[in-house]
């Protein structure tokens, strides 16, 4: 876990400023991939390998080997880190305007993720994991959800985050 937080730390000032154009246009930017990384397309099965520097529209699936993992910013001062043996769907994304907070929504189909969202935002995002078994919300720290054989677990590093079960 400590790479992970160093790791997804650095991302978050790193595509601060490099994937502006990405919260403008609705997309994920992809930071970083180690190892086997693939993505499809919204509506799409047609995976094909993730390289860092790639802007994901929402719908985008990305799946991360037994090697593999990735680091993806959705929101300005926001970054997800993607284990190995991961499935998650970008599924819907609201950008920040004068009058509302940023709105991220992904799902967890199986595997680990862990969130870092700066906690000195002025608007602080929604930010919400789902997974089959419920939704784990946060608005400003970070964590970690993992969801495998049909249970789901959440741990928080700092900050609170909201679990609701489906």
């Amino acid at each position: 876990m400590k790479k992970t937080i160093v790791s997804v730390t650095a991302a978050v000032f790193a595509f601060s400023i490099s994937a502006a154009l990405a919260f403008e246009n609705d997309q994920g930017y992809v930071t970083e991939v180690e190892g086997n990384v693939t993505f499809a397309d919204p509506g799409s099965s047609d995976f094909r390998p993730l390289k860092a520097g790639k802007y994901l529209d929402m719908g985008s699936t990305i799946r991360t080997g037994a090697d593999g993992t990735a680091i993806i910013s959705l929101i300005r001062g926001s970054a997800v880190n993607l284990q190995p043996d991961t499935e998650l769907v970008l599924t819907s994304l609201v950008p920040e305007t004068d009058v509302t907070a940023p709105q991220v929504l992904v799902n967890l189909r199986s595997g680990t993720m862990s969130a870092l969202i700066d906690r000195d935002l002025e608007n602080r995002p929604d930010f919400r994991i789902e997974t089959p078994q419920g939704t784990a919300a946060a608005r400003g720290t970070f964590y970690a959800v993992s969801s495998r054989d049909g249970v789901t677990y959440a741990a928080v590093k700092e900050g609170q985050v909201a679990v609701t079960q489906h």
